[in-house]
């Protein structure tokens, strides 16, 4: 009996073998190339991945930009922006974001100088004019554009001395008053240019 009994037992420990090492073996078997008289041949093990790099969460700024504007309309030019980034040519993210800054800073100068329009008189526009093709010079070569306004709109200038007709025009960048006197700045010019190019009519006033 005990003869007999030693198939049983070493059927059952190959079965328990098995169960214990079951990973290893298919990872073995995976790796057989072919079995002949001088062994067992395996393929080469293959390199190992490298780690995954984890993925960086989104930036806090850019979530709370993109949550401060928010609706249907909004969305709907966004589409028509990358509808024309890719018409133009500009996929590449670097390209389209140079290309989306300078739109931006664009777009920011015609909002300042739509608000200026709507603000400047008449006289300061001529002032402007006036210094544009000129160096800087002296302040009192532009009080007379001041004089004018407050002849012809004496309640409007009732409270309004030169030094504040002169302020806004420093206030907003359009003219630049130092040692050499006063002179237009880049920006005064490039409100004027475009005046011109929208071919803006008055102001008719102040």
């Amino acid at each position: 009996m005990s003869v007999l009994a030693w198939p049983g037992v070493v059927l059952v420990a190959a079965v328990v073998f098995m169960v214990m090492f079951r990973s290893n073996i298919g990872r073995f078997l995976d790796r057989t190339k072919s079995v002949g008289k001088d062994g067992v041949r395996a393929y080469d093990e293959p390199a190992a991945l490298p780690p995954q790099q984890p993925v960086a969460p989104p930036n806090d700024a850019l979530l709370k930009r993109l949550e401060e504007y928010h609706n249907p309309l909004l969305r709907e030019v966004e589409e028509n922006i990358a509808n024309d980034l890719k018409a133009r040519g500009l996929t590449n993210l670097n390209d389209a974001n140079k290309a989306l800054i300078k739109s931006l800073a664009g777009t920011q100068l015609l909002l300042e100088f739509e608000r200026v329009e709507n603000t400047i008189f008449a006289s300061q526009v001529a002032a402007l004019t006036f210094l544009n093709p000129r160096t800087p010079t002296q302040l009192s070569d532009i009080e007379p554009f001041y004089s004018a306004a407050a002849s012809k709109y004496p309640k409007l200038y009732e409270n309004k001395p030169f030094h504040d007709w002169l302020s806004y025009l420093i206030a907003k960048t359009l003219v630049r008053v130092n040692e050499d006197g006063v002179g237009i700045t880049v920006r005064g010019r490039e409100y004027l240019k475009a005046r011109i190019d929208q071919a803006r009519p008055g102001p008719f006033f102040g």
